[in-house]
């Protein structure tokens, strides 16, 4: 009988300490998911540092499959990555000073080229679009890796957008302290 009372503690002693050593491994990966979301973060620091706006793209384009990988949701990661390209197609076609002018000289017919600086709203409109879905993915998480995350990225797309209208403003001869500046 004390024999299959022994058999039995040990049967709940290895059973517990498993556990706990699956409990451990999966800490760890955690730990490890933590640590690659935090190197992922750096790299968005940098090249946010170096203002280096096609890696921004390209890197949040990454980033965005990572996100819609883990919710399995294709529509939405359809709707998501389409509104990028849109932000990213924006941004190519306004580096051309004469698609710029011609742009907002038909926009601005009938009323006169704008005096002060202008924004490009439909940007701006889909930059803040995808801000709020970050915003969402970051806000019901509860570790500081992910929430630094996807803070970097909302920064490094308002700053696409900052630079967009600047570019956009400089190739209407518009400076915001001069009003016109042709």
């Amino acid at each position: 009988m004390s024999g299959s009372i022994h058999n039995n503690k040990l049967i709940l002693k290895v059973t517990a300490a498993y556990s706990l050593f699956c409990e451990s491994q999966k800490n760890k990966s955690i730990q490890a998911y933590y640590k690659n979301l935090i190197d992922a973060t750096n790299i968005f620091t940098k090249a946010l540092q170096e203002q280096d706006i096609e890696q921004l793209f390209e890197l949040e384009k990454t980033a965005q499959e990572f996100d819609y990988q883990r919710t399995l949701d294709a529509e939405k990661r359809r709707n998501s990555l389409t509104a990028l390209e849109t932000i990213r197609n924006n941004w190519i076609n306004c580096q051309n000073p004469n698609f710029v002018r011609r742009h907002f000289s038909k926009a601005h017919s009938g009323i006169g080229m704008a005096t002060k600086p202008v924004k490009d709203t439909a940007m701006d409109t889909n930059i803040q679009s995808q801000c709020k879905k970050l915003a969402v993915l970051g806000s019901g998480l509860a570790s500081p890796a992910e929430k630094s995350f996807y803070k970097i990225r909302q920064d490094c797309l308002k700053f696409i957008g900052k630079q967009h209208n600047l570019m956009i403003n400089q190739h209407l001869g518009l400076s915001k302290s001069q009003g016109l500046s042709r």
